[in-house]
């Protein structure tokens, strides 16, 4: 009696879908993977530049409210207008470091307007002696700017281990996904070995097993046990084999 299975063009069109469809997820992870890699490397950028203008406008401020330079004022807003740029470019904001970035715009907002303050107090003098009041006022004007400007060096600090803590979860999630990937990859490898072997290579031995005892013993006849491509080969065979078989017989009956 033949057994019930399915037909080798059958499996072997189920194994390519199969294929396509974990090449296709394989190709769209591999590539979500890469969208994230360069989201994280894209957002240490950020966090490299913002770094830098925030330790930037520290140190110019610093020198500007001491040395009262022409060049320390006009770096200092150039570093301010780009750090305003780069704190307003909403592809940086995420959910974890969104709180980061309100707190950086507002110390930055805060450092401009104690930044103008600082432009337009007067240093007069009061009979050959600094004016005490402002002199106080002066210092306090430098003291809050510096305070505003270290306060974005600290939420920067704050920034920058967001985006460590980010870079490492995507490390670690693509080297799962690339692990689970390459399981998969040979759980199908070996799936489709297997489907080859049992149901092409071991009944195609057998076959010409049968076909060799044929040689031997003309009244052999193959056992159709499979209802797939090779069971209708080893079907041809019998008959051809009985017909071949009826034909001696006829020739041996007309010799005697």
């Amino acid at each position: 009696m033949a057994k019930h299975g399915f037909k080798i063009l059958s499996l072997t069109i189920a194994g390519m879908v199969a294929s396509i469809v974990v090449t296709l997820i394989i190709v769209n992870s591999l590539y979500s993977t890469n969208q994230d890699h360069n989201e994280v490397i894209k957002r240490e950028q950020f966090a490299r530049l913002v770094t830098d203008a925030a330790y930037q406008l520290s140190i110019l401020a610093g020198e500007y409210g001491l040395y009262r330079e022409e060049r320390a004022r006009v770096q200092w807003l150039q570093r301010h207008e780009t750090l305003g740029r780069l704190l307003q470019d909403s592809q940086y904001l995420s959910k974890s470091t969104k709180l980061t970035i309100e707190r950086l715009r507002g110390h930055h907002t805060r450092s401009l307007k104690l930044f103008e303050h600082l432009q337009n107090h007067p240093l007069a003098l009061k009979n050959g002696s600094e004016d005490k009041s402002m002199t106080f006022h002066h210092k306090r004007l430098i003291s809050g700017l510096l305070a505003a400007t270290q306060a974005m060096v600290s939420q920067t600090s704050i920034l920058i281990s967001h985006n460590k803590k980010a870079h490492n979860v995507a490390t670690s999630d693509a080297q799962w996904l690339l692990t689970g990937l390459v399981l998969l990859l040979i759980w199908l490898l070996v799936s489709l070995w297997i489907m080859i072997v049992v149901r092409i290579i071991l009944p195609i031995r057998a076959l010409g097993a049968d076909i060799h005892a044929f040689g031997i013993d003309m009244s052999y006849r193959i056992k159709k046990e499979r209802d797939d491509e090779i069971g209708d080969v080893a079907s041809a065979f019998n008959r051809v084999a009985r017909k071949l078989r009826e034909t001696m017989v006829s020739r041996e009956a007309l010799i005697q």
